[in-house]
């Protein structure tokens, strides 16, 4: 009598130890708490992806504009494109690009250049980027600032 309720003892934890794995791999199947748990995580992972500064930005119009490309990297870093113009009446530009790996820290980023002396100042929000040049007249000459709102467009970044 003892061995079969050994059995039947030893049966059952077999038994759960196999439902666990095809529950495991059906989710679906398993509980309603578990598998609540498991949409969570699911949420919460798309959240965070979503929530990236990745992505290009625009602002300004056609006489106007700066195009940013910004892509989050791994270990706090933003590799970053900037680019500004200013479209003059006679029908020639004015433009200043800046592109590099910077550090990313709560959604804010900094670059400094030497010679031209300038600084940029990045801010990411929801949707969109502020930038803040110190001295626009040296990041690309007449006219050409590429501080303001920008609005995101797209998630996705290619560099040129």
């Amino acid at each position: 009598m003892r061995i079969i309720a050994i059995s039947t003892t030893v049966l059952v934890v077999v038994c759960f130890s196999l439902g666990s794995t095809a529950l495991a791999a059906n989710p679906s199947k398993l509980p309603i708490a578990k598998r609540n748990r498991t949409n969570k995580t699911s949420r919460q992972q798309t959240k965070r992806i979503s929530n990236s500064v990745s992505g290009t930005y625009k602002s300004g119009n056609d006489a106007l504009g700066s195009e940013l490309k910004a892509q989050e990297m791994a270990g706090g870093k933003l590799k970053f494109s900037l680019y500004s113009f200013w479209r003059c009446p006679d029908g020639t530009a004015c433009n200043g690009i800046a592109d590099s790996t910077v550090s990313l820290k709560d959604r804010k980023a900094q670059y400094h250049q030497d010679d031209p002396e300038y600084t940029l100042k990045f801010e990411f929000t929801k949707g969109g980027c502020t930038v803040e040049c110190d001295k626009p007249s040296n990041f690309g000459g007449f006219n050409v600032d590429p501080s303001g709102e920008y609005k995101k467009v797209s998630s996705k970044v290619v560099f040129d």
